[in-house]
């Protein structure tokens, strides 16, 4: 390999050694061969400068039919450097890996941030671009949202791009902050904390200064990364399920509406937000027959909510019902609207948890887009 095609291998060997990975003899077929514990890992190397979904899925297909085809003791691992990574990416692999290649290892490499590496049984681990570190440490930073998208962050990004919208989608303000005192004012977030997330969101490229005003820009590519960060942040996932029967929906959302209105009169934080495909169909968003809904808690013990709505713990990803607690009282509870007296989740935040459901959540979260978010992007800018 010479010129480019030498930086992208020595940047896939560094990720790797450090990731515990050893060299092994070089194949034709592939581009490298890796061991760790015993196992083969057969490298096939790209580079993307830019993604581009039509693009990457095909590479993806090609990739496993030639493995396939030669048949090697071992995985498959598609390492694949980008100029820029979108969360559509994981996703792409995600939905190939499920259907084609279950056993398919990835190590995606964006030029502008940590590595990504997904082992087979193992999920996925975070590889941090300028020290050394094990898989056991790597795997409990994987669990860490990012400081552009931390909890008060997602929150900021709230109130940079949602006001203007139409009421039914988010109840937070009508009018965008154009300073960073006005956004210090309306979050309750410091001044040094608000200037310094103003300044990476800058440098970043996804925010505008000048004129007066604080302008989101690219809009998609945050909303990739935004999701991509919100699939590893440390949260609770609790399947329930009914105590004593199947209740219908309507039932359900009557307790919802009752628990949260013995809230205190001046608590504008509900302790139960709607959320998922549910509360896409009670925002009227909703694209297919999926119901299945989160309850986000906050605030309250999720014992008590749980007795509150008849509810008792489920295997997680059997049932129509989640209950989530992962410390985003502010963007989630304080964004939500009332549907006839039931919090519900804004829409911003309906496309983010339904973005990566396999139960059609993808097209869920493009309908929404296409429908609700786009529309309002460009007229803000």
């Amino acid at each position: 390999m010479r010129g480019a095609a030498e930086k992208l291998e020595n940047r896939v060997h560094d990720v790797l050694r450090r990731a515990g990975f050893k060299t092994s003899a070089v194949r034709q077929r592939e581009d490298a061969l890796y061991r760790r514990d015993g196992a083969n890992y057969f490298v096939e190397a790209k580079s993307m400068s830019l993604y581009r979904s039509a693009e990457f899925r095909a590479m993806i297909g090609d990739a496993i039919l030639r493995f396939h085809a030669s048949s090697p003791s071992g995985h498959l691992l598609l390492a694949v450097r980008f100029g820029r990574m979108g969360g559509k990416a994981e996703a792409d692999l995600l939905e190939y890996a499920k259907s084609y290649a279950p056993d398919l290892c990835w190590l995606l490499i964006p030029d502008n941030g940590d590595a990504i590496l997904h082992l087979a049984g193992e999920g996925d681990h975070v590889i941090p671009g300028d020290a050394p570190a094990d898989l056991n440490s790597v795997a409990k930073q994987a669990g860490g949202p990012r400081s552009l998208f931390s909890p008060k962050s997602q929150w900021l990004w709230k109130l940079l791009l949602m006001p203007g919208i139409d009421g039914r989608y988010w109840s937070g303000c009508e009018s965008r902050p154009r300073s960073v005192t006005e956004l210090v004012m309306r979050s309750g977030v410091s001044q040094p904390a608000v200037s310094s997330f103003l300044g990476r969101a800058e440098r970043l490229g996804f925010l505008k200064r000048g004129a007066g005003r604080l302008t989101v820009i690219n809009h998609r590519e945050l909303l990739e990364d935004w999701m991509y960060a919100s699939k590893h942040m440390r949260r609770q996932v609790i399947g329930v399920r009914p105590l004593y029967r199947e209740p219908s929906e309507e039932g359900l959302l009557r307790q919802i509406r009752e628990y949260c209105s013995r809230s205190p009169k001046d608590d504008d934080i509900p302790p139960v937000v709607v959320s998922s495909h549910l509360a896409c169909h009670l925002l009227g968003v909703g694209r297919s027959n999926q119901r299945t809904a989160q309850l986000r808690v906050a605030g309250r013990p999720v014992s008590e909510v749980m007795e509150a709505l008849d509810l008792v713990p489920a295997a997680v990803g059997q049932g129509t019902l989640e209950i989530v607690t992962d410390g985003l009282s502010d963007s989630v509870h304080r964004a939500c609207v009332r549907v006839d007296g039931v919090p519900v989740a804004d829409a911003l935040q309906c496309f983010l948890d339904v973005r990566l459901s396999h139960a059609r959540g993808y097209e869920q979260s493009e309908y929404i887009y296409e429908r609700v978010l786009r529309p309002h992007f460009e007229r803000s800018l």
